[in-house]
């Protein structure tokens, strides 16, 4: 299995959190961006990826991109 295999999987959350402004969303979003170093990064994990633009930003097959969506975005 090369680099340029993609894997997929569903894993059920063990929680759900509704809307936004949940501190606890808040705190691991905060906790995410405060130990983002783009230099020494090998793995990322991203909450609301969206379309992907940032992972295409860094276009590296040396990072590990990780995106927690939306349903709605997934199906699309």
């Amino acid at each position: 299995m090369g680099p340029e295999t993609v894997l997929r999987r569903r894993i059920q959350p063990l929680e759900k959190l509704e809307g936004y402004e949940q501190l606890k969303l808040v705190d691991v979003i905060f906790r995410k961006t405060e130990a983002y170093e783009p230099e020494g990064a090998s793995s990322v994990l991203d909450f609301g990826g969206g379309s992907g633009s940032h992972c295409k930003q860094v276009q590296s097959l040396l990072v590990r991109w990780v995106v927690v969506e939306m349903p709605a975005m997934i199906e699309r």
